[in-house]
This record gives C-alpha cells, sequence and structure tokens, in this order.
C-alpha cells in the first residue's frame, strides 16, 4: 500500500496516556518504533525491536505499551489505524473501477455485459 507514510496521532492522548509514565528514551523510542512498525505494515519481530531500540524496549513491554504475541509484537492502536487504511484504499479502489467501467462504457452502448457486470458490484454491495 503506498499511503502508509503517515498514521493518527492525538497529542491529547499523548500526554495522558500509558506512554506519560515512562522515560522520556523511551518515549523518544516509542515514536521511533512506531514509524518503523507501521511502514512495515504493522509486521516486527521482538528482535527486530530489540535491535531497533536496545535499551527501552522492557520498559514499553512492562507498561503494555507494546505487547508480545508470539515472536511478534503487537501496537494496538496502529494496527487499527493500517486495518481501516488497507479497508478503505480497497473500497476507493473499487470505486475507481466502478467510475472507470461507467465512463467507458455510457459511451458505447454495445456493452450490455460490462453494465450487468457494474449492475452485480452494486447489488452485491462492493461499490459505496
Amino acid at each position: 500500500m503506498t499511503d502508509t507514510y503517515w498514521f493518527k496521532f492525538y497529542p491529547s492522548e499523548w500526554l495522558t496516556g500509558t506512554i506519560s509514565f515512562v522515560s522520556k528514551p523511551a518515549q523518544a523510542d516509542f515514536i521511533n518504533l512506531m514509524c518503523y512498525y507501521f511502514t512495515r505494515e504493522c509486521r516486527m519481530t521482538v528482535a527486530q525491536m530489540k535491535r531497533l531500540i536496545p535499551e527501552t524496549y522492557q520498559e514499553l513491554i512492562d507498561e503494555n505499551i507494546v505487547k508480545i504475541k508470539g515472536d511478534n509484537i503487537e501496537i494496538k492502536h496502529l494496527d487499527k489505524a493500517y486495518k481501516e487504511r488497507k479497508q478503505r484504499s480497497y473500497i476507493n479502489s473499487q470505486n475507481g473501477r466502478k467510475g472507470g467501467l461507467k465512463k467507458k462504457f455510457d459511451n458505447d452502448p454495445t456493452h450490455a455485459d460490462a453494465k450487468m457486470y457494474l449492475k452485480i458490484l452494486e447489488q452485491n454491495g462492493n461499490l459505496k
């Protein structure tokens, strides 16, 4: 996905959340970790995290800011954001396909197959 270059960040949640109870170095490392994690499609191993932030990774785990699941880490709010972005990207892609087909075949009434395809897509709720 090409639009993973940003994620939502709420300063009020940052200032009042659990992250405010960890050291300043751990807070700075967490920003770095979030960027790395998100740009890698929210996939990262514990070993990678340890190499990326060796001095503070345990502090983030102890405060449940980063969760461990098997050999991988989880950052719940980024997992949710990534899933939402991926879903929105899929919907936009489908809508673009519909618009392109409609534009192409509205000018050519001989393409009944394409019109039937558009109707099936709309009936299945694949396009919003």
